[in-house]
């Protein structure tokens, strides 16, 4: 599940660039041809047709997705300027996410789901090693580390991450995100499952004999929805996004005068680098 959704997503999130520079963008295609080769061990013909989908891609998303991003950004910009910014709308901005995904699924996953499809057993098996790789990794990396460890590292985390858009934070910023620490839950042997489970039935729509179903399914799973979760997976979701929501809201709301200037800037230097963005030639 996160080969496939890190690949889908690097569609937009590695054309977009934006904590990059239009350079970067320009180079993208190129980038992201090598990254989907990473985890696919495609022939000549399937590296042709991948090279002019990404192609087809990179225009799309600079002629439809740029704009999504700006008017969204445009709205954050707004909201930071009025005063502080709610949960609720902090919700809103993970259903944009969301949608955005959405239609990068849309846009890149038949291709990908049809280049997984054709895999051969060789090229199968490649891709299998690769996912066990991964699973081993993500194992050693949590059964390595005590509850409390994986507390004080996802403070440490979210510390890096709003000193990044905040600048020196506060005692009161500290001390929140550190409560913020200690109330979510640790979920690293449920997500573990759930991928797991997923990669099982992954290999099972693999190794079935093809027919006009095939695509359908892998894409259903490439979507993942909420609904093919287990109840253990939605409980955690369910807890600790709220959470994370109203810690966003709360490190606004102690932000300084000095420390929201750092932000709007910030945000606005991104809007300006994608304005240029879209207006550039591929």
């Amino acid at each position: 599940m996160a080969i496939y959704r890190r690949l889908i997503l690097l569609i937009g999130i590695v054309l977009l660039s934006a904590c990059s520079s239009q350079y970067a963008y320009r180079l993208a295609d190129w980038w992201l041809e090598n990254q989907i080769e990473e985890y696919l061990d495609l022939n000549r013909e399937q590296q042709q047709k991948l090279a002019e989908a990404i192609d087809d891609w990179h225009v799309w998303h600079q002629q439809e997705e740029l704009p999504r991003y700006q008017e969204l950004l445009a709205s954050l910009q707004q909201n930071l300027e009025q005063g502080e910014i709610s949960p609720e709308q902090t919700l809103k901005l993970e259903e944009e996410a969301q949608s955005a995904w959405k239609r990068l699924l849309n846009k890149g996953g038949p291709l990908l789901a049809e280049l997984t499809l054709d895999q051969d057993d060789k090229q199968r098996q490649q891709l299998y090693k690769q996912i066990e790789e991964n699973n081993e990794e993500l194992s050693e990396k949590f059964n390595d580390r005590s509850a409390e460890e994986r507390r004080e590292r996802g403070r440490k985390g979210m510390e890096k991450q709003a000193k990044e858009y905040l600048g020196k934070l506060s005692s009161e910023q500290k001390a929140r995100i550190k409560q913020w620490s200690e109330e979510f839950q640790l979920g690293a042997e449920i997500e573990l499952t759930e991928r797991l489970r997923w990669q099982e039935q992954f290999r099972a729509v693999l190794e079935a004999p093809r027919d006009e179903h095939s695509q359908a399914k892998l894409m259903a799973l490439f979507d993942n929805p909420r609904e093919n979760w287990t109840e253990e997976k939605r409980q955690l979701t369910d807890i600790n996004r709220p959470l994370q929501r109203q810690l966003f809201s709360d490190l606004l709301k102690l932000s300084s005068d000095k420390q929201k200037t750092r932000l709007l800037k910030k945000l606005n230097k991104y809007q300006k680098l994608l304005e240029k963005m879209a207006q550039q030639k591929l």
